[in-house]
């Protein structure tokens, strides 16, 4: 078994051929103290990525549904480049508590993150936030947190819906909604134009995706991973 930290650095100019190729960057990587990460503050890394190519994207009944719903809760949606990140910061705090997620950010370490690059903020009022970065032709959704305070108000898919409607105002071409594992991904595929990175090409095969989705939950040891490597070159003729 052989063990390789795939990534790269994308030279400016390139960046949409990069998200082309199944390339995403992130300004966190697998250690923070090496000289890899000191010399270059953008690291791209290959993954199952998952977007949304808006030219097929349709709005649906859902979605006009969830925009009528978000009115009527009188939310108020900002999108800011400057927002108070004490306040983003608890709602991170609610959301990993809801999550029960075993490592929690430090507010240093949040800030860090999340202050540094060209990210675009998407605020519900003291509920939740996007945050989202315009790269080349695609607006990238990074994280989503939200208290869960309301959950009648299904601002998790909301949050979609707006991303979406933030990106085609920008004339952007695709929204990336990043890496996608495991079962609770699935919600992803049922956003019209919605289409996966298999490590060859963009896929649109919504069975192919689930059964992905599926057999990640079934990998528990390195014989696990090793043998579900035969069945996904046949069913994607790698």
């Amino acid at each position: 078994f052989i063990h390789c930290i795939v990534s790269a650095i994308v030279e400016e100019g390139e960046e949409q051929e990069a998200l082309d190729q199944g390339w995403c960057p992130s300004n966190i990587w697998y250690n923070q103290d090496t000289n890899f990460v000191k010399d270059n503050k953008i690291i791209w890394y290959q993954s199952r990525q998952t977007r949304l190519d808006l030219s097929k994207h349709i709005e649906t009944k859902a979605e006009r549904k969830s925009w009528r719903k978000i009115a009527k809760s009188n939310v108020t949606i900002e999108v800011t480049k400057n927002p108070c990140f004490e306040k983003l910061y608890k709602i991170y705090l609610n959301y990993v508590s809801n999550k029960n997620f075993s490592s929690t950010l430090s507010h240093k370490e949040f800030v860090e993150a999340y202050s540094s690059g060209n990210d675009t903020f998407i605020l519900y009022d003291d509920l939740a936030f996007s945050v989202t970065e315009k790269v080349g032709q695609s607006l990238l959704a990074h994280q989503f947190c939200w208290d869960y305070a309301d959950p009648t108000l299904g601002l998790g898919r909301f949050s979609t819906y707006k991303e979406i409607s933030l990106a085609k105002d920008l004339g952007l071409k695709y929204l990336y909604l990043g890496p996608s594992y495991e079962r609770h991904a699935k919600y992803k595929s049922s956003f019209p134009g919605f289409e996966f990175w298999t490590g060859r090409e963009w896929c649109t095969d919504e069975k192919k995706y689930f059964y992905l989705l599926k057999q990640d939950g079934n990998i528990n040891w390195i014989e696990d991973l090793v043998n579900s490597y035969d069945p996904y070159f046949k069913r994607f003729s790698v």
